[in-house]
């Protein structure tokens, strides 16, 4: 059964980066979306974690809430890794896909890690600490490939000559992430 996951799990992928292979994009707004759109899957995927994480008790869900974030994380790095640039300019692409793979690093790592430590974490004030130190570390990670990518998206506007505009569903779940990262910093 665990092998026909898998399989569909790749042909999944495949059939993914195919229309992303033959993608052309007519102008910078399409690029640019293609990249945000996988962000903003991804970060469907992360608040969903982050959410059973904070509200559940169950390790095993809280695991498979990690590992849909791994899968969706995998799929966006498979659909940028056979994005061209556009029009000379790779920087965005480059940015976002690093981005994309560290934080499949760090998801399948770091965040495993501080579900292993979440189970102790009650044991003692030294087990909180741990706890919260490889959270704290995990968030660090990803902030610093998030500055980057709105960096060089910032750049990428500049240089064909576009606005940037943030959609409802993207600024609810900025909004959103927000107030997750206030309430885990308190």
């Amino acid at each position: 059964m665990r092998f026909f996951t898998h399989l569909a799990a790749a042909c999944l992928v495949a059939a993914i980066a195919r229309p992303a292979a033959a993608q052309t994009y007519a102008d910078p707004a399409a690029y640019n979306n293609a990249i945000v759109n996988e962000q903003v899957e991804l970060l469907k995927k992360n608040l969903r974690y982050i959410s059973k994480a904070a509200h559940s008790e169950n390790d095993r869900k809280i695991e498979n809430r990690r590992l849909e974030v791994v899968e969706q994380n995998k799929a966006a790095v498979a659909t940028l890794q056979h994005m061209p640039g556009y029009k000379g300019n790779a920087e965005l692409r480059a940015a976002a896909l690093k981005a994309f793979k560290t934080m499949l690093e760090v998801y399948s790592a770091d965040y495993k890690q501080v579900n292993a430590l979440a189970a102790t974490r009650t044991q003692s004030f030294e087990a909180m600490e741990r706890y919260f130190a490889a959270q704290e570390v995990a968030e660090q990670k990803l902030a610093v490939v998030d500055d980057s990518v709105n960096a060089a998206q910032k750049r990428f506007a500049r240089q064909f000559g576009m606005s940037i505009e943030t959609s409802k569903e993207s600024a609810r779940l900025a909004e959103y992430t927000r107030q997750v990262s206030a309430v885990n910093r308190y």
